[in-house]
């Protein structure tokens, strides 16, 4: 008997992770652009911040037949989206970003979390 087909086949399916991954792209895309000097600070901290959201979404998928472990990777994915609206804030108070890049990151990370939270607060049988 086959074992029944999951809704979702894997993680790089999930619209949180394909978004998550768009952003970090457009990122370091653009943090190319900053100061050497920024290189090992602000870039880094960017770059960084957009994996960590990806991993978590990865990590969870993992672990995704236990709701709690599940929850609490996702819940570190979110803190992680919180963090990089952090830094994009810092990117656009030193002049890195243009006003209208920086408000199309804001609005991309808004959307990621919110699909964070919609995945997350799924009922997990639906992952089954």
């Amino acid at each position: 008997m086959d074992a029944p087909t999951l809704p979702v086949p894997a993680y790089l399916n999930l619209r949180a992770y394909r978004h998550a991954g768009a952003l970090a792209s457009e990122l370091f895309w653009i943090t190319r652009g900053f100061p050497t000097a920024e290189k090992d600070a602000l870039t880094l901290q960017l770059r960084q911040t957009t994996r960590a959201v990806t991993n978590g979404i990865a990590t969870s998928w993992a672990v995704r037949y236990s709701a709690a472990e599940f929850r609490a990777r996702l819940s570190e994915a979110q803190c992680a989206c919180s963090r990089l609206h952090y830094w994009i804030e810092q990117a656009h108070a030193a002049g890195y970003l243009h006003e209208a890049e920086y408000r199309a990151l804001l609005d991309q990370r808004t959307t990621l979390d919110l699909l964070l939270a919609r995945l997350r607060n799924q009922r997990i049988s639906l992952l089954d």
